[in-house]
């Protein structure tokens, strides 16, 4: 059996006064391949904002590797994509 890597128990989160994750129960093992599908505003990004401690929730168990991790990150960052080319890529007009 392998174990888990990743556990959310009962996870709720909100933005604000809006009830966005409800109950969300996950366990992930370690090796597994795992993608969130959804309809837009399903809580796909509130989910993983959650999990990477981006997003603080209102209640719940996020635990990774048998650790708690559900503490914001308050040195936590993002880097917005670049718009990097290649030197020698040509460019031609629309």
């Amino acid at each position: 059996m392998k174990t888990d890597l990743l556990s959310l128990r009962d996870v709720n989160s909100c933005y604000g006064e809006s009830h966005v994750l409800h109950d969300i129960n996950l366990r992930v093992a370690e090796g597994e391949v795992v993608a969130l599908l959804g309809r837009n505003g399903s809580g796909k990004t509130t989910t993983l904002k959650t999990v990477m401690g981006l997003l603080e929730p209102k209640s719940g168990v996020i635990e990774y590797a048998g650790r708690g991790c559900a503490t914001p990150r308050r040195k936590a960052g993002r880097a917005p994509a670049s718009s990097w080319c290649r030197k020698t890529a040509a460019c031609s007009p629309a």
